[in-house]
Order: structure tokens, then C-alpha cells, then sequence
């Protein structure tokens, strides 16, 4: 996911974390919550720092303060540069709640590569797919909160409840010490923004509602990016482009492909209509465990590997206008286009069948209205 001196960590949210222990409270209210007992992760009041533009110019103070990760303010389709903003207390979840075993220390396990995960039982096919249904129906719903004047900190707040009342548990909370339960990536933000109160959605934007919701045991990770209001003709042909490259790589999944035919499927598509492809995060297998092998490249390469019958994976394509290179920030978790033009990420979770794959996390929403079960609002 995060290369560091050119070696790959290929976790979905596997990133190199910030130096700095964090401590604090943690809270959430809510009068739901009142009637049965709370659980809170054991971990951190994670607050964004300001950006790397005081470190990387040598400008003038007043210039250094216009500007976020070393360029100005204003730019792409007008708007201002993304900053941090001041992350809240990690919201809680009911004490009989199944969890993960990061949820109480934040800690993770060594990434396995070569150990993929599979659903060939009943009992673990159905356990998948209920994961993904709840995943995909809390996805329709964060897309519907999605709307200017919203914060991505109501979006985190009503989207942790919907899970926590369905009786799951937030994957990202406290994974790695996230400090949420959502991932919210608003426009040059290519992944794992943290929701905050600071930061509002405008008519124009895009916004990727990353969702992976832990129930019963199994893991169900989709996303999509959004319009807000009515986008450009150049962003909208983005979207629909990164639709069209997760659906084109999902038609090719069957046993005895090679894993490195997605990327190759991916990469073809943006080449076409000249968009990036990020090299540097990746899908994932998923199931039991949140991330693990397969490491699933959206980019053309020549990693070995084939698709094989049960795997259950990710595939979670993000394409950019401009270059591909980013900026984290020191949260350690959220990554910006350095150029900050705009990016855009959809993702779904398969289960490969003998002929094919099934996707686990299709949008009961969009089937119900006969929309296209990849694609986002337009």
C-alpha cells in the first residue's frame, strides 16, 4: 500500500504510522447507546497536524502560510487546497458487539502475502455474504448523506451508528489506530481521508465513502465515489472511467486467470483516456481477517499469483487527472495528489466461483431502482 525506499507495504491501510504517541478520551453520544453497555477501543485522540508546507518551502512566512503540502491554496476546478482538521474522539460501540482482535489495542498482525482467504463452506459463503449486504446497504445510505453543507464528521457519525445498531463492528476503527469508523477522500484526497468537523462538502466535490463493516466474524470492504451536486464534464468522465475499469477487471476474475490481469485490464482502460493509475495502494484479500493476500495491483504488472475458486478479495481501482505521485500527511494515514488535481476510487468484494466471481458488495439500492450495480449517483 505505502512504499517506502521503494519497498511496497501492500495492506490496504498497512502505512508507515506517525512517529508520535497519541493518548486522550474517547466519546460518543447518543441516546441508542444509553440502553445497552459501550465499548471503547483502547487507542488514541488522533488529531491531524498542519501540512508539510512549512517544511518543504523556503518562502517567506506569509507565503508558507498560503499554502497546504507545498502549493497554493487555490486550485484544481477552484477549489482550495484540502488541510487538516481536528479529528474528534473515536466513537464507541456496544460491549456485546463480536470484534476484532485489533479493536481493543490497535495493533495489527504481520501482513502475509502468499496466506489468501477463502469462502467454500455454506456457512462461510453465507457469513460473507451477509458481511458485504450490510457493507453495500451502509454505502447507500452514506451516499445519501452526501449532500453540500455535510460534514465528513455527520457522515462518520451517522454511518458508525447504522453499523453498530445492525449489530457489526466498524472495521476501520482502531485499525492501526484509525481513529474512525469511515474513510471519507474528498477530491485530491486518493484515500483514507479521517472524517472531521472542519471539512465540508461543496456542489462540485467528489468524495469516496470507503465502508468495511466486521459482522459475525467476516469482513465486507466496498466504496464508490460520489458527485456532490452536479460535477464537471472533466471529473464526472473520471468517475465513470474508474467505474468502467473496476467492472472491466471484475468481468476477467474466473480460476486460472492470472492476478496480474487485473491491473493489466485496469491500466488499459486509463491509458485510454489518459488518466493515472496509483500504483501505491492496492486491493486486498479479505474475509476473516481484514487485509491479507492475494496483494491485487490496479496497474500493469508481473506479480505472480492465480485467481484460484473461493478466494475472496478486493479489487479497488483509483484513477487520477494528473500524476500519480502524492503527499502523505502526518496523521500517517491520509494521501493527497501532489499536483492536487482530483482522483477518484471504486471498490467491491468478490468471492471467485467456478465460472466467475460473485460480488458480495452489490447496492440493494441501485438494483432495486435497475441502476448500474458498479456505479455511483450522477
Amino acid at each position: 500500500m505505502h512504499t517506502y525506499k521503494n519497498v511496497p507495504l501492500v495492506a490496504k491501510f498497512r502505512l508507515l504510522r506517525a512517529s508520535t504517541a497519541y493518548r486522550g478520551g474517547l466519546g460518543f453520544a447518543n441516546a441508542r447507546t444509553k440502553a445497552r453497555t459501550v465499548f471503547t477501543p483502547t487507542a488514541i485522540e488522533c488529531k491531524k497536524k498542519s501540512g508539510f508546507a512549512s517544511e518543504i518551502l523556503n518562502k517567506t512566512k506569509e507565503k508558507v502560510q498560503n499554502t497546504v503540502n507545498g502549493r497554493e491554496e487555490n486550485g484544481f476546478q477552484n477549489r482550495k487546497a484540502l488541510k487538516p482538521g481536528t479529528v474528534t474522539k473515536m466513537r464507541k460501540v456496544y460491549e456485546d458487539t463480536l470484534k476484532p482482535h485489533y479493536a481493543e489495542t490497535g495493533v495489527l498482525p504481520p501482513y502475509n502475502d502468499a496466506k489468501y482467504q477463502f469462502a467454500r463452506t455454506l456457512d462461510e459463503i453465507e457469513g460473507m455474504r451477509k458481511a458485504g449486504l450490510l457493507a453495500a446497504e451502509v454505502l447507500d445510505y452514506a451516499e445519501s448523506l452526501c449532500k453540500p453543507g455535510v460534514t465528513t464528521e455527520e457522515i462518520d457519525e451517522k454511518v458508525h451508528l447504522m453499523i453498530i445498531d445492525a449489530g457489526a463492528y466498524p472495521s476501520p476503527l482502531n485499525y492501526g489506530e484509525f481513529p474512525k469508523s469511515v474513510c471519507t477522500s474528498l477530491n485530491e484526497c486518493i484515500c483514507h481521508g479521517i472524517p472531521t468537523p472542519d471539512e465540508t462538502l461543496l456542489d462540485g466535490d467528489i468524495i469516496n465513502v470507503d465502508v468495511t463493516v466486521y459482522l459475525n466474524g467476516y469482513h465486507g470492504d466496498t466504496s464508490r465515489t460520489i458527485r456532490v451536486g452536479k460535477v464537471s464534464e472533466q471529473v464526472e468522465t473520471l468517475c465513470r472511467v474508474t467505474e468502467d475499469a473496476l467492472e472491466a477487471a471484475i468481468k476477467i476474475v474466473k480460476p486460472g486467470v492470472p492476478l496480474r490481469r487485473i491491473g493489466a485490464t485496469i491500466h488499459e482502460i486509463a491509458d485510454k483516456h489518459k488518466f493515472g493509475v496509483v500504483d501505491k495502494f492496492v486491493g486486498h484479500g479479505v474475509g476473516k481477517e481484514f487485509h491479507s493476500g492475494p496483494t491485487i495491483r490496479h496497474h500493469r504488472n508481473n506479480d505472480p499469483g492465480t485467481i484460484e475458486a473461493g478466494m475472496t478479495f478486493t479489487i479497488e481501482p483509483m484513477l487520477t487527472i494528473g500524476g500519480t505521485r502524492d503527499i502523505m500527511w502526518k496523521d500517517g494515514w491520509t494521501s493527497v495528489t501532489a499536483d492536487g488535481k482530483w482522483t477518484a476510487q471504486c471498490e467491491h468484494t468478490l468471492l471467485v466461483t467456478d465460472t466467475g466471481c460473485e460480488i458480495m458488495t452489490l447496492s440493494p439500492a441501485k438494483k432495486a431502482l435497475g441502476d448500474h450495480l458498479i456505479r455511483g449517483a450522477r
